[in-house]
């Protein structure tokens, strides 16, 4: 996400097939060597936000085995102006603050 934020002029698109969740983050490796790991959706967004990324839109399609994908719009944002309009010192106080 980090390269796709410093690389977009205007837009980054995070298409998920295990959608972000309301509980913790949990990274396991699978006995078969591959990783499945569930990211928090309120730590992932507030990763963006430091990156200056600000959720757009959130779209879901079935497939055909009747899984919710997930593709997250992000519009970016000009953090240090933001930073500046809202008196914030550094751009993670202005992450922190959840803006």
């Amino acid at each position: 996400m980090k390269e796709a934020a410093r690389l977009s002029s205007k837009y980054v698109m995070v298409a998920n097939f295990i959608p972000w969740t309301e509980g913790q983050t949990i990274i396991r490796l699978e006995p078969q060597g591959y990783y499945h790991n569930m990211y928090n959706r309120q730590a992932v967004y507030s990763f963006a936000r430091g990156l200056g990324l600000n959720v757009e839109e959130v779209l879901s399609a079935l497939e055909r085995d009747s899984r919710p994908n997930e593709v997250v719009v992000f519009r970016k944002f000009d953090i240090q102006l933001a930073c500046e309009q809202n008196s914030c010192t550094t751009t993670d106080e202005y992450t922190r603050r959840g803006r």
